[in-house]
């Protein structure tokens, strides 16, 4: 039986800039990584970015585990230092309670560069 793994979503905020999806916020994957994933047994499914943070531990109970992905840097102001550009806190938020729920429910919880650090703020560094 493969696996069901959550890989957490990139996200660019709604912009008038864009040729598509104009106005609209994007939640989406990088496709090697999910071609990755596929080849060694596991079904990934991209988790978008979601304000109740209370739903990270439905997550938490229905899949195997997690992938924290890369992507834009953390917001410093989570760590003790001040902003000096935009960030999207919102992600950070998301996948600080994924981590939390999936270390309470004792499962996996894998990070990539930007996954890497989320999981070392999420712990105090």
């Amino acid at each position: 039986m493969k696996k069901l793994v959550g890989f957490s979503a990139n996200y660019l905020p709604p912009s008038r800039d864009r040729r598509f999806y104009v106005g609209k916020a994007l939640h989406y994957g990088e496709g090697k990584m999910m071609t990755w994933a596929k080849k060694r047994g596991i079904l990934p499914t991209i988790l978008p970015v979601h304000e109740n943070l209370e739903i990270a531990e439905d997550y938490a109970e229905q899949l195997s585990a997690i992938v924290l992905t890369g992507g834009t840097d953390i917001d410093p102001q989570l760590y003790g230092k001040q902003r000096q550009n935009e960030y999207h806190r919102s992600r950070d938020d998301w996948e600080i309670a994924l981590i939390k729920a999936f270390a309470k429910a004792k499962k996996p919880v894998f990070g990539i560069c930007r996954g890497m650090q989320l999981i070392n703020v999420c712990y105090g560094g």
